[in-house]
């Protein structure tokens, strides 16, 4: 029953959840102005850190599976691809708003987990 929770919380509730606060999100900043190239930067930023978060939920708390592996895969391979172009948009902006320097600062701090992940994930071995 606990595994079944688990596999719950991390597979279902953890992606509406990303969902729901990124459509609140993005009505909250529709309404200040934003244009849709910007919410399609969101949208990546939330789909990578999504996605960061739920392989790291299932490492440590599920079990590995071949669908964690694709998830790895694309944030080995895709992720930092996705989040660089989004980030060189982003750094390209005269007078960002204050939503696209926070977007700036989620896209600087995904690096900045990854890295940590990686060095704890190497020291822990």
């Amino acid at each position: 029953m606990n595994e079944a929770l688990t596999a719950l919380f991390i597979h279902l509730c953890v992606p509406l959840a990303g969902m729901l606060v990124y459509s609140l999100l993005c009505r909250k900043i529709l309404q200040q102005g934003a244009s849709p190239v910007f919410l399609g930067q969101l949208f990546l930023i939330f789909i990578c850190w999504g996605g960061l978060l739920m392989v790291t939920l299932t490492s440590l708390f599920w079990q590995w599976s071949g669908m964690a592996s694709l998830g790895f895969g694309f944030l080995l391979f895709i992720a930092p691809f996705l989040m660089g172009g989004v980030g060189v948009c982003l750094a390209r902006l005269s007078q960002p708003s204050t939503s696209q320097r926070w977007a700036m600062r989620a896209f600087l701090g995904y690096f900045g987990a990854v890295a940590l992940l990686i060095a704890v994930a190497t020291v822990s071995r």
